[in-house]
């Protein structure tokens, strides 16, 4: 799947139109690239489940989530030289190509099985096995069974993961989306925007780790599953909420992009709870899980910014107390978000595994 993804979402990029007229191609060639790499992280989860052990998987899963936000950083620092130089229309060739050179080195360091004794520790054989309650793991070779949507649905604390995941993307890309805009109104010139939005995204790479190697601790000390998942998860969205409350008082570019880099390093420090937990609950199932979850996450990508957009765009034209209004309108959206999803993980949210 992993290799289907990186084919389609590459292939894609390499034939996106660089002619900015001809809009319908583009949204066609762009809707195909957000399919393909949909698959991304509910495939990644179906793979760190058979190879990490239960108590390295917030680890692995934070590790792997880095990624994507120091890859971010990298992009916001290095691609506005290379459209200065080459043009925009470069931008997606080079993804493309990137994404090719992972793909060979993939095919050519992959396998498709585990070892035995990393597939047993993996699936809770080893080690750590009397943490997780609940049934016992099947073996690595067993038959898998149907995916068991009507009990999927019926599972409230999935339901839980997927409030936390749409919270989490919610307040990301409003933020992502908005910021520049923040900072504008703050005094940022055009060659500094390239920096400013770098620095929240080294932050949400460092804050991912700290949260998966502080919940794998809390695991290894017997804290427990349950717990330790919505400790972390608590404490992260809790600070993300109090960050993005604050953001709108800012009066200084400094100001702003310190409480920015800490709203976002709270939001990654997150994961290190809901992210994991699909691999709790349901091991054999965890890519379905990561994936139902993800799309709730995709669609708040969808809506955040939009809505935050309706907010602003009312009080563009007004003076700065009634913009000063409006931010605070649109960042209470997600700060209720994260304490209403903190609180629904926390009541709840189980570590047990119940598929």
């Amino acid at each position: 799947m992993l290799s289907l993804s990186f084919v389609l979402w590459c292939t894609a990029s390499l034939v996106t139109p660089s002619d900015g007229s001809r809009t319908t191609g583009l949204m066609c060639v762009r809707a195909l690239v957000g399919a393909a790499m949909g698959v991304v992280f509910p495939s990644i989860h179906s793979i760190i489940v058979q190879w990490i052990p239960m108590h390295e998987r917030s680890r692995a899963v934070s590790l792997f989530t880095s990624g994507m936000y120091f890859g971010s950083a990298f992009a916001m620092a290095s691609l506005p030289a290379v459209i200065s130089r080459l043009g925009p229309g470069s931008v997606p060739m080079l993804v493309a190509c990137a994404g090719y050179a992972w793909l060979v080195l993939w095919s050519r360091y992959a396998t498709r099985k585990p070892p035995g004794t990393v597939a047993a520790a993996a699936l809770g054989d080893v080690g750590m096995a009397s943490l997780l309650p609940g049934p016992p793991p099947a073996s690595s070779g067993a038959r898998r069974r149907d995916v068991p949507w009507a009990d999927l649905m019926r599972c409230i604390p999935l339901w839980a993961l997927v409030l936390n995941n749409f919270t989490f993307h919610y307040a990301f890309f409003i933020l992502l989306a908005w910021l520049p805009t923040l900072y504008d109104s703050l005094g940022a010139g055009p060659t500094s925007q390239g920096g400013l939005k770098m620095m929240p995204y080294l932050v949400m790479g460092v804050c991912s780790n700290i949260g998966g190697i502080a919940a794998d601790a809390m695991i290894q000390r017997r804290v427990g599953v349950t717990l330790t998942r919505k400790a972390i998860n608590t404490f992260g969205f809790a600070l993300a909420s109090l960050a993005l409350l604050l953001l709108p008082g800012c009066t200084t570019l400094r100001g702003a992009v310190a409480v920015a880099c800490f709203t976002m390093g709270s939001l990654a420090l997150a994961r290190g709870g809901y992210s994991v937990n699909h691999m709790d609950i349901a091991p054999q199932l965890a890519g379905v899980l990561m994936g139902v979850s993800n799309g709730a996450g995709s669609m708040a990508g969808m809506i955040g910014p939009w809505v935050t957009g309706r907010i602003l765009d009312g009080s563009a034209a007004g003076d700065a107390g009634e913009m000063r209004a409006a931010w605070r309108a649109a960042c209470a959206v997600p700060a209720a978000l994260c304490t209403l999803g903190a609180a629904v993980f926390a009541i709840l949210g189980t570590g047990e595994r119940l598929f």
